[in-house]
C-alpha cells in the first residue's frame, strides 16, 4: 500500500513540474513574441530612416530618386526583417543562458532556441542508426 502511495505522489509531484515548465514555456513565448515583433518593428524603423537620409543625400534626377526610394524600402523591410530576426533568436539564447531557464522550460521550447542544424541532425543519425 505504502508503493503506491509512493508512486502516487512521485506522479503527482511529476504532473505539477510538468505544469509549472508548460505555464512558463507559455509565458516566455508569449513574452518573446511581443520583443520580437517590438524589436524587429524598431529595425525596419531605423532602416526605413536611414534609407530616407540616403534619398535624401543622393543628388539625381527626381525619377530616378522614386525609383531608388522603392528599391530601399523594399530592400529595408525585408533586410529588418531578416536583421530582426537573428537579433531576436541571439537575444533569447542569451537570456535562456544567463537566467538558467533551461531547466525551467519545456525541453521544445530550449531545442528550438539553443540547438543549432547541425546537433539537431546529429542527434537524428544517432536515433535512426540504433
Amino acid at each position: 500500500m505504502e508503493e503506491l502511495d509512493e508512486e502516487e505522489k512521485k506522479r503527482r509531484k511529476e504532473q505539477i513540474e510538468y505544469r509549472n515548465k508548460k505555464r512558463n514555456s507559455n509565458l516566455f513565448t508569449f513574452l518573446a513574441t511581443i520583443f520580437e515583433i517590438i524589436e524587429t518593428a524598431v529595425v525596419v524603423f531605423l532602416f526605413i530612416i536611414l534609407s530616407i537620409i540616403i534619398i535624401d543625400k543622393i543628388d539625381v534626377a527626381e525619377n530616378v530618386k522614386s525609383i531608388l526610394a522603392n528599391v530601399l524600402f523594399i530592400a529595408s523591410f525585408f533586410g529588418g526583417l531578416f536583421l530582426g530576426f537573428f537579433i531576436f533568436k541571439k537575444v533569447v539564447r542569451f537570456v535562456i543562458c544567463k537566467f538558467n531557464l533551461e531547466d525551467k522550460l519545456l525541453d521544445s521550447i530550449t531545442v528550438h532556441y539553443l540547438k543549432s542544424k547541425e546537433d539537431l541532425k546529429e542527434e537524428q543519425k544517432q536515433k535512426y542508426t540504433r
